[in-house]
């Protein structure tokens, strides 16, 4: 899911398989293979969009875009998404196998995924050439053993380039074949595939030529073997120029793309430095450049472990309030101990991102009264914060904050970093309520937040588990940039690598009205199913119930800025 922030809406991406009735030809004895996106805004409406993949892409035709069975294909990331999410888009790759078809009727196939970090080998005999440097222009001209496999990895680093292909054969009458890929070919080379799927152009030693322009920063190049007798060899020569470099890396004077300086971002064709503009805030945080290719700043999902600081503040960007305009505090209070029983006095300077006037300043959240509020407005980066420059450095393990109607429902607890001249994360906190917040900095422990109504059963630890769990189950994984709850299943967990369930089962304690975390959901694929301890989970986690927030009843002066 993509949150649209301009328009509150929420995009749905999803991979689907279709098999139609009514057809004949290839399109009855096969599926077809599908990006599909909803755009979802209002209380009901939606727009649905869709792209096809076409499964032997070395062709104009689409009437071979359909996966018969007997055949697996590796669903590779798309420009389409990768231009949108690019680290969601690498992290699901799925792999279709169509087990078998009656035609018209139904379908079997088997769905797996890609695990990026422990890819499966190589089924055939394969020689990986060296990776082309072609951050300048490059020709490489090879001869190559044409009963193997030969695969060459065209790198642009930072950029995106042409490429001029020419091949041939050493004995007449042969016929070589090279097939161009955006992405690693892993349904030829690791799934024994038609080596055509997921290519996008081809070229023979009869039609020997082929100018290829890359997508983002690789070109791959696949010659499968052309002849079964040894000493039989097919040539090729590359000529590959950088053209234009990515978005957030920029042309230097040298004609090489260079990347933008930490937590910068920039167009596509850049061209100088100046190009590159710093995200909000500086410094990586809150803000950051998620990855390389990213689009847009995001705000930082970490945090670092601070133990004193003469600046403390608690800070949300708008799409993390109710309103996305205004912030309600009525009481931000800062302790040094995790209990909140330590107080420490405001001694020194408020700080603040801006409010709706006189009677709603920021001395009105230090005032120790709920009869007074700090009516917080947006600062020029659209962000929230409110906080103290103390007269001296302080330590900080609790926060307590109150807020009125207009509340935020995410927001970090940051320090000031004076050697750098910057904020820091120290901690972040979801899932807050219209009220009180507490917010206790316990790094060794990760806390939850403390409603201000208790629970309706006391949060107790289950020491053993049953060794038992509905693969369908769904189980809190994040929530949004809304607030709105993401699940996964304990079935795709399962499917993971060790370790990001590892990290999944031990970090995700956040709960949800209707979800509950991945350990408590999924306690077999959290452990006990694997000879280990299973990890302890709340049997009966606090529960908020999905109602309106409460009201704050009028008062003079109000309590809430309009």
């Amino acid at each position: 899911t993509i949150v649209d922030e301009r328009y509150s809406t929420d995009y749905v991406y999803s991979y689907w398989i279709s098999l139609k009735s009514g057809v004949d030809g290839k399109a009855s004895h096969g599926v077809s293979i599908h990006l599909a996106w909803f755009e979802l805004y209002g209380l009901g409406g939606s727009y649905f969009d869709s792209l096809l993949y076409d499964t032997y892409g070395h062709t104009d035709s689409k009437l071979d875009s359909f996966l018969g069975k007997g055949s697996c294909y590796h669903v590779s990331p798309s420009t389409f998404m990768k231009d949108r999410d690019f680290v969601s888009a690498q992290a699901v790759q799925p792999i279709v196998c169509v087990d078998d078809v009656n035609p018209g009727s139904d379908v079997t196939v088997s769905i797996s995924f890609l695990d990026i970090e422990n890819p499966s080998q190589s089924q055939v005999d394969l020689v990986e050439h060296s990776t082309i440097d072609c951050s300048s222009s490059q020709t490489v001209s090879k001869s190559v053993d044409a009963s193997k496999h030969n695969l060459f990895h065209i790198s642009y680093p930072g950029g995106d380039g042409s490429i001029e292909v020419s091949l041939g054969a050493s004995q007449q009458g042969q016929k070589s074949t090279a097939y161009v890929y955006d992405s690693y070919p892993y349904s030829p080379i690791s799934l024994e595939s038609d080596p055509a799927f997921g290519s996008f152009a081809f070229l023979t030693s009869t039609s020997p030529n082929l100018s290829y322009k890359s997508d983002f920063d690789s070109t791959w190049i696949l010659l499968p073997p052309s002849n079964s007798l040894s000493g039989v060899t097919s040539s090729i020569s590359l000529s590959c120029k950088p053209d234009k470099c990515l978005a957030n890396y920029y042309m230097t004077e040298s004609g090489v793309c260079d990347e933008c300086p930490s937590d910068h971002i920039s167009d596509y064709g850049s061209t100088s430095v100046d190009d590159c503009e710093k995200c909000p805030d500086g410094s990586g945080l809150p803000y950051s450049l998620p990855y390389h290719f990213a689009a847009n700043c995001t705000v930082s999902e970490s945090y670092e472990e601070i133990q004193q600081s003469r600046g403390w503040r608690v800070w949300a960007p708008d799409f993390h309030s109710s309103k996305g305009w205004a912030w309600a505090v009525k009481d931000l209070s800062f302790f040094s101990d995790l209990e909140c029983q330590s107080y420490i006095a405001p001694n020194g300077i408020i700080i603040e991102s801006g409010n709706a006037g006189s009677h709603y300043g920021p001395d009105n959240a230090f005032d120790s009264s709920t009869f007074t509020t700090w009516g917080g407005r947006l600062d020029s980066d659209n962000i929230f914060w409110l906080g103290v420059m103390f007269d001296s450095p302080q330590t900080v393990k609790c926060v307590k904050v109150t807020s009125g109607i207009n509340y935020v429902f995410e927001l970090r607890v940051q320090a000031y970093n004076e050697e750098g001249d910057s904020w820091r994360n120290a901690w972040i906190e979801k899932s807050l309520i219209t009220g009180e917040n507490i917010i206790k900095i316990a790094y060794e422990t990760n806390p939850t937040r403390q409603p201000t109504v208790p629970p309706t059963a006391s949060p107790t630890i289950s020491q053993v588990q049953q060794c038992e769990e509905d693969p369908n189950t769904l189980f809190l994984f994040k929530y949004n940039q809304k607030g709105k709850a993401v699940t996964r299943t304990c079935l795709s967990l399962s499917q993971r690598g060790d370790d990001v369930i590892k990290d999944i089962c031990e970090n995700n304690k956040d709960y949800h009205w209707k979800f509950e975390p991945a350990a408590a959901a999924c306690p077999k694929t959290c452990g006990c199913g694997k000879g280990g301890s299973p990890v302890a989970a709340p049997i009966n986690p606090p529960v908020d119930p999905p109602v309106d927030p409460p009201v704050d009843p009028p008062v003079d002066p109000p309590v809430d800025p309009p």
